[in-house]
């Protein structure tokens, strides 16, 4: 492998891995950075940067050639593009089917390399996902069974039901703005309990379970960052 070749395959990798990252959108990341902290959040995103890479390098294999550099980097770069495009196109599909082990001989190598790549990216998202929805039912059922934490669960309820309100009011649809007006209500209606100091404490034990139960649904439904009241490294303690 000369020297030329090399540079021609890390282009491939370094493009795949930029476009990978033009993937996610920016709520995304927030989500994961938020509930998972910043450690985790950074391990698991170079981890799954190692798919892209090796997409990368896989797509430059039979067509990283040429006399000059810059031949080589351009069709490298080319690989790369292809690279991210095929796992963009892939993610949430698998192509590897079951079945007799003659028939899965006969299919193309690197289109079963290439679908196992895909198949791989798009589980390490959904762990990460996952874990997210973890930490966030773990924190808000703290919150709900610490009568200490009813205060950090209404600040957390009041962000949702600003911008519950904001819908009710400015929704593009009719049946969302209804929607989040009856959320809304209900989650008003718990919060006004947990914060009554003339309610039983069973009444607002009751209470404070509704609401977590109103902000577990919703922050996973939206992807919740909420960047302005959560100190981004507290996932990573």
């Amino acid at each position: 492998m000369t020297e030329r070749t090399v540079i021609g395959y890390l282009g491939a990798a370094v493009v795949a891995v930029c476009l990978s990252e033009l993937m996610f959108e920016p709520q995304d990341t927030a989500y994961w950075r938020l509930w998972l902290g910043r450690l985790r959040y950074y391990a698991r995103r170079l981890t799954l940067s190692a798919v892209p890479v090796l997409a990368g390098l896989l797509a430059a294999w039979p067509v990283v050639s040429g006399t000059t550099a810059v031949e080589q980097v351009g069709r490298g770069m080319l690989a790369g593009v292809a690279a991210a495009a095929l796992l963009r196109a892939r993610v949430g599909r698998t192509h590897l089917r079951p079945g007799p082990l003659r028939e899965r001989d006969s299919v193309d190598g690197s289109a079963r390399i290439d679908s196992a790549l895909s198949w791989v990216y798009e589980r390490m998202c959904r762990r990460m996902d996952a874990e997210a929805a973890r930490r966030i039912h773990g924190e808000l059922k703290r919150l709900k069974q610490d009568p200490s934490g009813h205060a950090a669960l209404l600040a957390s309820a009041e962000e949702l039901a600003v911008v519950l309100g904001r819908e009710s009011r400015n929704g593009s649809r009719k049946a969302l703005k209804d929607s989040a007006l009856v959320c809304l209500t209900d989650l008003r209606r718990g919060m006004d309990v947990v914060a009554d100091e003339l309610a039983t404490p069973q009444q607002r034990q009751v209470a404070a379970y509704e609401v977590a139960e109103i902000l577990t649904v919703e922050f996973e439904r939206r992807r919740w960052d909420r960047h302005t009241s959560i100190d981004q490294g507290k996932g990573s303690k």
